[in-house]
C-alpha cells in the first residue's frame, strides 16, 4: 500500500511538472499588445548646427549627437534569444552591430564614429557590446567599477575606461553628462557587482548589475538640462532633487508587475520632480528580439506576461500623465527626436 501511494504521489508530481511546464512556455510566448501611445514625429530633412537628436535603439539604448560628438548609451545590439539567455553564454554578434551602428549613423546624419559610450548599469541588455563599441571606435567608456571590470576583460585599453563615482559630471564637445546614482528596479536580478575582469562569453548571471545610473544630458555653455535618461524602473528617494529634465525617458520594464503605489512612487521621483513637460516610455521590449532581419527594421515586442504587463503599466502612468498634463508617448525601433531648438 506504501508503495502504491509512492507511484500516485510520483505521477502526481509528474503531472504537476508537466502543467507548470506547459504554462511557463505558453506564456513566455504570450504578447501583450503594443500601447497605443503616441511616437515622435520623425524629423524631415537636414539638421542645422548646433541641433541635438537622439535615436532610440530598443530597451535603453540610445544615439545622441549634435553633428560633431556622437554619444551611445547602453550599446546592445546583439539581443541573444530566449534559449540562449537561460541555457547558453553569451557574447557579442558583431554583424548585428554593426547594422545597428550604421543605420544610427544614417538616422543621425553623421559620419560613422563615436566619441563616448556612457553605461546606465552592468546587466547584459545594457552593457554587452558597450566594449565592442568603445574599442572599435577608439572612443571613451564611463560607467561603474562593473561595468569597467567587464570591459576590461574585452580588452578596453585603461585609458579609455572612466569610473562613474556618481554626481560628478562629464564633458564630452559641447555634452555634459551627470551621473546621478539610482536603484535597480526589485526583481530577482538585483544587485551584486562584477569584481574582477571577465572574458566572454559569460553567461547572463555572470553580469551583475553594479552602481546603477541615470543620466542627465545637458548641452551647451549654458549647461541647459535636455533630457533625463532613467534605464531601470527604480529609484532612491531623493535622486531628482534640484534636477530638472524637461524630456525623461522612462525605462519600464517589468513595472507591471509592481503594485501601483510603486508607480506612484517612481513617477513622483523621477517625472514630477524633474519637471517634465514630455515622458516617453523605454525598456519595454523583449530584448531576445533581433532588430533587424535582412537589412530591414522588425517591429519591437512588448516583454511576454510572464515576465511583464505593459498594458497595466502603460494604463497606469497614462493617468499619472493626464492628471499632471504631461505628454507621454512609446518609442519605437529607431525613432529619432530634436531634444533642443537653437
Amino acid at each position: 500500500m506504501f508503495f502504491n501511494i509512492l507511484k500516485k504521489l510520483a505521477g502526481l508530481s509528474v503531472l504537476i511538472c508537466l502543467g507548470v511546464t506547459a504554462y511557463v512556455l505558453t506564456m513566455v510566448n504570450r504578447y501583450p499588445p503594443v500601447p497605443d501611445l503616441p511616437n515622435p514625429p520623425e524629423h524631415i530633412g537636414a539638421f542645422g548646427q548646433g541641433v541635438v537628436r537622439a535615436v532610440f535603439l530598443g530597451v535603453s539604448s540610445f544615439g545622441v549627437s549634435d553633428g560633431r560628438h556622437t554619444i551611445v548609451f547602453d550599446g546592445f545590439f546583439s539581443r541573444p534569444s530566449k534559449m540562449r539567455v537561460a541555457f547558453g553564454r553569451l557574447r557579442e554578434d558583431e554583424p548585428r552591430i554593426d547594422d545597428a551602428l550604421n543605420l544610427m549613423f544614417q538616422k543621425l546624419q553623421v559620419k560613422p564614429a563615436i566619441s563616448a559610450v556612457f553605461v546606465t548599469h552592468s546587466h547584459f541588455d545594457h552593457l554587452l557590446d558597450s566594449p565592442y563599441i568603445a574599442r572599435r571606435y577608439k572612443a571613451m567608456l564611463f560607467g561603474s567599477s562593473s561595468t569597467l571590470n567587464f570591459a576590461k576583460g574585452q580588452d578596453v585599453p585603461d585609458d579609455k575606461l572612466i569610473d562613474l563615482k556618481g554626481g560628478q559630471v562629464e564633458n564630452v564637445g559641447d555634452f555634459h553628462i551627470q551621473a546621478i546614482p539610482t536603484r535597480h528596479a526589485p526583481t530577482g536580478f538585483t544587485g551584486g557587482v562584477i569584481a574582477k575582469p571577465i572574458e566572454l562569453p559569460v553567461h547572463a548571471l555572470e553580469m551583475k548589475e553594479g552602481t546603477s545610473y541615470t543620466y542627465v544630458i545637458s548641452y551647451g555653455s549654458d549647461r541647459k538640462p535636455l533630457a533625463c535618461l532613467q534605464s531601470t524602473a527604480g529609484f532612491i528617494p531623493g535622486q531628482s532633487d534640484g534636477v530638472t529634465c524637461p524630456v525623461v525617458f522612462l525605462g519600464v520594464g517589468g513595472l507591471g508587475k509592481l503594485s501601483e503605489g510603486y508607480m506612484d512612487q517612481y513617477w513622483s521621483e523621477i517625472v514630477e520632480k524633474t519637471h517634465a513637460r514630455q515622458v516617453y516610455l523605454i525598456h519595454w521590449d523583449d530584448f531576445t528580439q533581433p532588430l533587424m532581419a535582412n537589412g530591414q527594421l522588425l517591429p519591437l515586442k512588448p516583454f511576454p506576461l510572464l515576465i511583464d504587463n505593459m498594458t497595466t503599466t502603460a494604463s497606469h502612468l497614462k493617468a499619472s500623465a493626464d492628471r499632471d498634463k504631461i505628454q507621454i508617448g512609446l518609442l519605437l525601433s529607431f525613432n529619432s527626436l530634436v531634444l533642443n531648438q537653437p
